[in-house]
């Protein structure tokens, strides 16, 4: 069974996991990858902290959060594959 697309501990590296997405998909796709992981963990951390200041009206998890996220990532994921197709910023 090949197991490289499983997270593994990196040694001497600065990252504590090595997720190899470059084995599952074009490399031109890893740093939409890795802009995702960003977003994702800006919205998450943006939700925890709204959470923290008002406890009765946010809610970590819920439906509208996970829908902003998934319009977030899906529009990141149109730039990446509609946009830098169209225009190139050098």
């Amino acid at each position: 069974m090949n197991n490289s697309f499983f997270l593994h501990l990196k040694r001497g590296e600065d990252a504590l996991y090595d997720f190899k997405l470059s084995n599952l998909v074009s490399p031109d796709y890893v740093p939409f990858g890795n802009d995702a992981i960003k977003l994702i963990t800006i919205q998450v951390i943006i939700q925890f902290m709204l959470l923290l200041k008002e406890q009765n009206i946010w809610i970590l998890l819920n439906f509208d959060f996970l829908e902003l996220l998934i319009y977030v990532v899906l529009g990141l994921a149109f730039y990446w594959f509609v946009m830098r197709k169209f225009i190139v910023i050098t």
